[in-house]
């Protein structure tokens, strides 16, 4: 009766853990390189992303247009009654009396800035940098989306080889109570040795409860940032094309970063910002012209129609005004000299990270073979504790002891696999090659809704 009651158990937690790591159902495999090219298509993220570079690539035009002319029609209509009274006689002489009109106007007008001592170009040349900037923020972004991605593929993985580490051990445990109790009955063992086993086993049931609620947090993360179900999720094949040494990362990242090639836009964005306020302060030379045609039936009496053509070149020298350019170059000579600083400093923060990422990629390496010797040494020293324990020569507590070596060996492999993985892709990251079109990856062609703002619930 006991033993039923334990096999009730265990297939009520193979079926938890079939229900909560998504093999309910048979669904096609996804191997990693795919729940990519799913993030790529559907991550809000991302998408929200190109849509600010979009913004920031549009307004490139509105600097365009200061050197661009300006065209203007006009048109104009007046309504008049006009009387004409002799004075001395108080009469109106009725030849005099011009009554309503109707006067009309209509023209074009054009300007054209010709010369702006540099500012509206410079002001344009500062905002095609600022636009290339945003471009690889584009890229940083994408990367730091794609390590999410592979970050929750790895760790649904993880965690469901981890939940299935601690069934088994939860059925081992189980089996190894009732065991217990069967030499209780022939009086081999006493009370506390049921009782430890009985510990040991309610521990092992918490245990896999928890990385139960691991693996549900996992697939919730996974949902997040990918944007399906994880179903079926396949181990990765081996480990991403990587440099062969620091050096050589280092000198990857100097030429690929996107952090970097960023900040140098900016740098050359603040530099021509500087050089568009210098212009505010210095000459300006803008043409303008005209043609305008008028219709006026009450002019001499008879009516007239007049075309006008006018062209008028203005000249502006700045003065004084109020010490407003000199404050503009001096904050704008002050903003391209921190831009330039921070050059230097997102250099010293891509170098720090790739030595970070390298150190932390050479250690799990390091881990695995370091884990796998322990599982290898904990199952021969099971093994040997077993046999000991037969002969009566070690405790059942030094079986529970040595069972939960095991285990614990186990799981530290499995995440020194998982940390291993995400290091090497987080080295990737932290060079600048971890975009989807340096991992010959392209966004699945999936059909999504069309986004609509109004959708949105508001408070």
């Amino acid at each position: 009766m006991k033993k039923t009651a334990a096999s009730a158990f265990s297939i009520g937690l193979v079926t938890a853990s079939l229900f909560a790591t998504g093999f309910a159902l048979p669904a096609q495999a996804m191997s990693l390189d795919e729940a990519i090219a799913q993030t790529l298509a559907r991550n809000p993220s991302l998408a929200s992303a190109q849509s600010s570079y979009n913004a920031t690539y549009a307004s490139q035009f509105v600097s365009l247009a200061d050197m661009l002319p300006n065209v203007s029609a006009f048109a104009t209509s007046t309504m008049a009654n006009t009387d004409a009274e002799f004075y001395g006689t108080g009469e109106i002489n009725p030849a005099a009396n011009i009554g309503d009109t109707d006067t009309d106007s209509y023209g074009v007008q054009v300007s054209q800035n010709l010369f702006g001592s540099g500012r509206y170009v410079n002001a344009f040349r500062s905002k095609r940098a600022e636009i290339r900037s945003e471009a690889k923020n584009l890229v940083n972004t994408e990367q730091q989306i794609i390590l999410q991605a592979v970050t929750a593929y790895l760790d649904v993985i993880r965690d469901q080889l981890i939940a299935e580490v601690n069934e088994q051990n939860v059925v081992v445990l189980s089996k190894q109570l009732e065991a217990v109790k069967d030499r209780f009955e022939v009086g081999v063992v006493t009370r506390t040795d049921i009782a430890q086993s009985e510990a040991r086993l309610a521990g092992a049931k918490s245990g896999f409860l928890s990385a139960q609620a691991r693996l549900l947090g996992a697939r919730a993360v996974y949902r997040e940032v990918i944007g399906l179900e994880p179903e079926n999720l396949t181990q990765p094949d081996g480990l991403p094309s990587l440099p062969e040494s620091l050096d050589a990362a280092r000198s990857s990242a100097r030429a690929a970063s996107p952090t970097l090639a960023s900040a140098r836009e900016m740098s050359d964005s603040g530099r021509y910002s500087a050089y568009s306020a210098i212009g505010t302060a210095l000459p300006s030379v803008t043409v303008m012209g005209s043609h305008t045609f008028t219709e006026d039936p009450s002019s001499l009496l008879v009516g007239t129609e007049t075309e006008v053509t006018s062209v008028q070149v203005q000249v502006k020298v700045p003065i004084f005004m109020g010490g407003r350019s000199l404050a503009g170059v001096t904050a704008a000579y002050d903003y391209r000299d921190a831009l330039a600083r921070n050059v230097h400093a997102a250099a010293n923060a891509v170098e720090r990270s790739v030595i970070v990422a390298w150190n932390n990629y050479e250690a799990t390496t390091a881990a695995i073979s370091a884990r796998q010797q322990q599982i290898a040494a904990s199952e021969v020293a099971l093994e040997g504790v077993r046999e000991e324990n037969n002969l009566g020569t070690r405790t059942n507590l030094d079986v529970l002891d040595a069972e939960q070596d095991l285990l614990d060996a186990r799981v530290t492999l499995v995440q020194a696999e998982r940390d291993q993985s995400v290091a090497a892709y987080a080295l990737l990251s932290s060079m600048g090659h971890l975009t989807g079109a340096r991992l010959g990856i392209r966004a699945a062609d999936v059909d999504l809704d069309e986004f609509d703002p109004d959708d949105i619930d508001r408070p």
